[in-house]
């Protein structure tokens, strides 16, 4: 499980006195506290979860192919129109020096105040962080798109290409 990347979950954190500890995933904080991180990192993944939108999975396939082709010079993932997860690593060279990589979790909620960030280190193969994140956003999205009736049926994630991203990025 993805999850087993993040000893601590807190909810509602002040980042004013709390710094983002390693191993920890912060709960219910804001999007424009996520805006102030993201374009210091690289995407590793990012995947399109079905939970609010009217128009369901569908809508949510046809935004992603649209995205995919659109050649705007700021990505800003609320113009997806549903939840997104994101994983991302810094750049190891700047930040430490035994290279061994901090990853970033991102889930931004479209409500924009339940959005989630966490900060991890592992000795794990980068292939399977991956594949762990990728199965996190599956099933979160197979929950919640039946939960919020976004969906009939419990729908996958959908992937983002991260090199479709461009400019400053926002959520």
């Amino acid at each position: 499980m993805f999850d087993k990347y993040f000893q601590y979950t807190r909810n509602y954190p002040c980042p004013t006195e709390d710094i983002l500890p390693l191993g920890e995933r912060w709960d219910y904080i804001s999007s424009t506290f996520l805006n102030g991180w993201i374009n210091y990192v690289k995407i590793i993944s990012a995947r399109l979860i079905t939970r609010y939108a009217e128009d369901g999975y569908e809508g949510n396939i046809i935004r992603a192919k649209k995205w995919h082709n659109d050649n705007t010079y700021h990505s800003k993932f609320v113009d997806l129109g549903d939840d997104v997860l994101i994983l991302a690593k810094d750049d190891v060279k700047r930040f430490q020096i035994d290279r061994t990589p901090y990853y970033w979790f991102f889930w931004f909620d479209m409500d924009g105040s339940d959005c989630c960030i966490g900060r991890f280190r592992s000795d794990d193969h980068e292939e399977q962080i991956k594949k762990l994140f990728d199965e996190y956003a599956d099933e979160s999205s197979r929950d919640l798109s039946v939960s919020y009736g976004a969906s009939k049926s419990s729908v996958d994630s959908i992937d983002i290409d991260p090199k479709s991203l461009c400019g400053w990025i926002s959520f």
